[in-house]
């Protein structure tokens, strides 16, 4: 269940390329700890690794932005956005998020993602009372809760359109 309202919103023009970036971002608008990407970046023939940071925000309106940050071998700002749906079956939500091409250096073959990890999900205290961005039911599966995701790469340059599932397992809290 979630309970985006309340929850201070980053703007997104201040997380863009010619933005104040994170650090300008309203008190209370991280939407998680800081996660990690890695991928590779290319120079003529040569494939190297890049690793980057992402950072989880509330959007206005309810969704999420991730502001990915790498700096060695190449800088790069990148800005995704994302928001939930209702989903059926075993699922109650979908996280629909845009993972944007990524250009590197002029005429160079756009960057590559190997993984990512990143968690989203915080709480905040509202006239003496915690609320929080995700609930969970009360009563948690053996084992926790199913969950998936979906990455869907688009088809360019000939690729095809390509979409990678993961199911995992989300702990149970701790009570």
């Amino acid at each position: 269940m979630l309970h985006p309202s309340g929850f201070p919103a980053c703007p997104p023009a201040t997380l863009e390329p010619a933005g104040r970036g994170p650090k300008a971002c309203p008190k209370g608008s991280s939407a998680g700890p800081v996660g990690k990407a890695t991928g590779y970046v290319a120079f003529g023939t040569e494939v190297v690794p890049e690793t980057a940071t992402i950072e989880p925000f509330y959007a206005p309106g309810g969704g999420l932005e991730f502001f990915t940050f790498g700096h060695a071998p190449v800088l790069l700002e990148v800005l995704s956005k994302a928001h939930f749906v209702a989903a059926s079956g075993l699922f109650s939500k979908e996280l629909i998020a845009e993972v944007p091409l990524v250009e590197t250096v002029p005429g160079a073959q756009d960057a590559s993602v190997k993984t990512i990890s990143v968690t989203v999900g915080s709480a905040i205290r509202k006239n003496g009372k915690t609320i929080y961005y995700g609930r969970v039911p009360k009563k948690c599966p053996t084992g926790g809760f199913p969950a998936k995701a979906e990455l869907i790469f688009a088809g360019l340059g000939g690729l095809p359109q390509t979409t990678v599932a993961k199911t995992l397992k989300v702990p149970c809290p701790r009570r």
